[in-house]
């Protein structure tokens, strides 16, 4: 039976970044996945520009195929409401700073992935963890009938690692999803005849959102957010919807070649686990989901990974205890969920509930609109960082084990 410093539940992007910050500082970590990457994911792969920091840090952005990711530069609305179309355009100049990237998520999710291979602390182990159990200050985590121990748990496996929680530990969740939508994503091959636009194009109305997301000049991910619970919507409402988002791609000058996969029927929920045991870190969709619309899974994946590496290393270190480390981590990680929750909350109340005093008002004014957008983005999720952690002081009731 092995034992490791750290063993992460869970290889995709913030269970892989994690183990790569970890084995910086030269701890051994079990990196546990039980599927095998790469894959293509449920995800409308729009990445906000302030998570590239994240990938220059290992080292992957530059190592990133010049065809899997494209800056964009805005949005281009077009919300369909009782009082007829209206056509939004929150874009910035090209010749500023890129509102974010286009980048293939299976590409991404394989290239940081495959980075763990050659690093020499890390441990990888393609199996399903079966059970965690807590004794005398160490976990035993059981992988395919395979044992490890481990001094800390780190789960990053999403929604899947929910069971597994709910079976080995008492945790407990949180829903805060506004209705019952939900996701499905496909991935088409062709050409745009117009050139490839520099936007995120969006298509609001009463049924759906469909989001059109220029990968590359070939490649075009089209993502269906379809406002009706999964158990009453019928495969020929999916086709239809499907058809009408191939014609709105299709007049913006997209031209099908091939259905290339198709993913999703997932419900879209905002979620949020909750745990306090000082040994257990959760990271990523495992911490907390948010509602696609806002596109920042992927910033929130990167920070809670940074944030918890950087309580590791104190508790790892002896720097502090074990429950002071973990105390400050969520605290740091909700701070910066409550700011991913607001910019979610104001682009679902754009593109779903479509008031029309805000949409009028975004319409009379959208270079400003698209400024002040912009700017509310860098501020609120731009990290704080600082020489000395802020901490929340200990208490006596500190448990260390539940």
């Amino acid at each position: 039976m092995n034992s490791f410093d750290v063993t992460v539940i869970g290889g995709s992007l913030s269970g892989s970044y994690l183990a790569l910050l970890l084995s910086q500082s030269g701890y051994r970590v079990l990196l546990v996945e039980k599927e095998h990457l790469p894959r293509r994911k449920a995800c409308g792969e729009g990445m906000a520009e302030v998570a590239k920091r994240y990938l220059q840090k290992i080292g992957i952005w530059n190592a990133l195929p010049a065809d899997s990711y494209s800056p964009y530069y805005g949005y281009d609305l077009y919300l369909e409401t009782a009082q007829g179309s209206r056509a939004i355009s929150l874009r910035k100049p090209q010749s500023t700073r890129p509102e974010g990237y286009r980048v293939s998520r299976s590409i991404l999710d394989e290239k940081v992935f495959k980075r763990t291979l050659f690093t020499p602390t890390i441990e990888r182990k393609e199996a399903c963890a079966r059970s965690l159990q807590f004794e005398n200050g160490e976990w035993v985590v059981d992988c395919g009938g395979e044992t490890a121990t481990s001094k800390y748990v780190v789960t990053a496996a999403g929604a899947t690692a929910l069971p597994l929680l709910k079976r080995s530990l008492q945790v407990s969740e949180k829903v805060r999803g506004k209705d019952n939508r939900f996701g499905v994503v496909y991935w088409l091959s062709g050409k745009w005849t117009n050139g490839t636009p520099d936007t995120v194009i969006a298509r609001s109305n009463g049924r759906c959102q469909t989001l059109l997301t220029a990968i590359n000049d070939n490649l075009l991910n089209v993502s269906l957010l379809i406002n009706k619970s999964d158990s009453s919507f019928t495969e020929k409402e999916k086709s239809e919807l499907f058809e009408q988002s191939l014609a709105f791609a299709s007049s913006h000058g997209f031209e099908l070649d091939t259905v290339l996969e198709q993913r999703g029927a997932a419900r879209i929920e905002s979620r949020k686990i909750l745990t306090k045991h000082s040994h257990l870190y959760l990271i990523g969709d495992s911490a907390e989901v948010f509602d696609p619309i806002g596109g920042l899974g992927m910033v929130h994946a990167f920070e809670s990974a940074e944030l918890a590496a950087e309580s590791l290393h104190l508790a790892l270190s002896g720097t502090v205890s074990p429950y002071l480390a973990a105390s400050a981590y969520r605290w740091r990680r909700n701070f910066f969920a409550m700011r991913v929750r607001f910019l979610t909350s104001l682009s679902y109340t754009l593109n779903v509930d479509m008031p029309p005093l805000l949409v009028s008002l975004i319409q009379f004014a959208p270079g400003l609109s698209a400024k002040l957008f912009s700017f509310l983005r860098k501020k609120l999720l731009r990290s704080r960082r600082s020489k000395k952690m802020y901490l929340l002081p200990e208490r006596s009731e500190c448990r260390e084990s539940l």
